[in-house]
């Protein structure tokens, strides 16, 4: 018998497991759509310009990250007082 058929699959029936359909990408993947998105050259742009049109779309969307996270409000904070070590 094969690895593959001994191995536990995860059921379609157990708690948290989704489909490919039903899964978000995540943060980072969504980012590397976006940056994929932006970076390559247009037709007859000159390195000066796509430097332009790069940092322009990287500010806007640092400001729409900024913007959301002061939407968000404040988070909570948990004091922690740190533990004093005594030496040994």
């Amino acid at each position: 018998m094969s690895k593959e058929a001994l191995t536990p699959q995860p059921s379609r029936f157990q708690k948290g497991h989704k489909d490919m359909s039903e899964q978000k990408p995540s943060w980072m993947q969504l980012a590397d759509i976006w940056l994929s998105q932006i970076l390559p050259w247009k037709d007859g742009e000159s390195d000066d310009q796509w430097v332009t049109r790069v940092k322009a779309q990287i500010k806007a969307k640092l400001l729409e990250s900024y913007r959301n996270g002061q939407a968000a409000g404040p988070t909570k904070r948990v004091f922690r007082p740190t533990q004093k070590q005594t030496p040994k």
